[in-house]
């Protein structure tokens, strides 16, 4: 759930093993988490001009999706073994639903199953909500079945769970049951935004953003007891904001006041007990500015990935990171 709320599909870690895509080898990166091994490539891209995105592991493989950027290939959902041994194609989406713009937006290992999230159109300017089927299948991908479909207005805000699918939409934020037919809204945020809902030891949380600041929300998981439990002012810019959650603390990025001539060219690490009134406290930094970084649990320390806007997934710098802000190991240096 942590892999796939917070870092975006950007990383994986199982093992003893830490995983993500380089764009310089051009291919899926496997790094020992304590530094004793030089990181290795064991997977291949989806060809010349194609990218790897959307990590997610089992204790036996590595999930990830292949894509090209010419539309002669189709999008896979392949796995590798952890040592890079044993390679197959689990699920392609367009032969599947007999659609070939069938986009994978997640993947996601729960229980022994794989759940997989297909996107069958984007929202346009014409209010047209965007599809998305939630499928549910075997680690091999067999028994293949279509759990949800969620018709969502925001793109890019859908988490899944093993239960149920929660998403955010203009502001509030929704939950569909796998055995219901529609979504139930269980919180009105009063916000312009709301980020993509995480499910933490059986909470639900969520940030909170408009033009009076942002807050971090906390609920049961049908939006019962929601709670603030912290604010920032409107003349804080937080970039990424909320990145991860760990041992019962909110990770934060900050890089200084919004508009500011004076903004540093690193961001401020810091977290925030999960409860009410709480005081941050800076931990380090994440630098350089431009990155867009991405953090991702990896159980016994942060996997950082420096990537870029217009790529998704690529790590131009990976390391990691241990949960007082220090680096433990630098797998790629970031080419400053």
């Amino acid at each position: 759930m942590m892999n796939s709320a917070f870092g975006n599909g950007t990383a994986a870690s199982a093992g003893g093993y830490d995983f993500c895509w380089d764009p310089e080898t051009e291919g899926l990166m496997r790094a020992k988490a304590d530094g004793s091994e030089a990181p290795q490539k064991i997977a291949e891209q989806a060809d010349e001009y194609g990218y790897l995105y959307v990590l997610c592991a089992s204790d036996q493989y590595v999930y990830y999706i292949t894509a090209p950027y010419a539309s002669d290939y189709p999008i896979a959902l392949r796995c590798v073994s952890l040592d890079g041994s044993d390679r197959k194609t689990v699920y392609e989406p367009g032969r599947a639903l007999d659609d070939t713009n069938a986009y994978i937006s997640s993947a996601c290992v729960f229980d022994d199953q794989l759940y997989v999230l297909v996107d069958m159109g984007y929202a346009n300017s014409n209010a047209e909500a965007a599809t998305y089927y939630v499928l549910r299948m075997g680690l091999d991908g067999s028994d293949v079945q279509t759990i949800a479909q969620v018709n969502d207005m925001s793109y890019g805000s859908i988490a899944l769970a093993p239960d149920a699918v929660y998403y955010s939409s203009e502001g509030d934020v929704y939950v569909q049951p796998y055995d219901a037919p529609q979504p139930t809204r269980i919180y009105r945020s009063g916000c312009d935004t709301t980020s993509r809902p995480v499910l933490y030891c059986d909470r639900l949380y969520v940030w909170c953003s408009g033009s009076s600041g942002g807050y971090l929300a906390s609920m049961n998981p049908d939006g019962s007891d929601a709670k603030e439990l912290y604010r920032v002012a409107s003349d804080t810019w937080i970039y990424d904001r909320l990145v991860t959650i760990v041992d019962g603390k909110a990770y934060f990025t900050d890089n200084g006041p919004e508009n500011s001539a004076a903004i540093s060219e690193a961001m401020t690490l810091y977290t925030v007990p999960l409860k009410e009134g709480a005081t941050p406290e800076q931990i380090g930094t994440l630098e350089p500015i431009n990155a867009n970084p991405y953090v991702v649990d990896a159980g016994d320390h942060l996997l950082v990935i420096m990537g870029a806007m217009d790529t998704k997934g690529a790590a131009y710098g990976a390391y990691n990171l241990k949960y007082d802000g220090s680096i433990s190991t630098v797998y790629k240096a970031y080419p400053y």
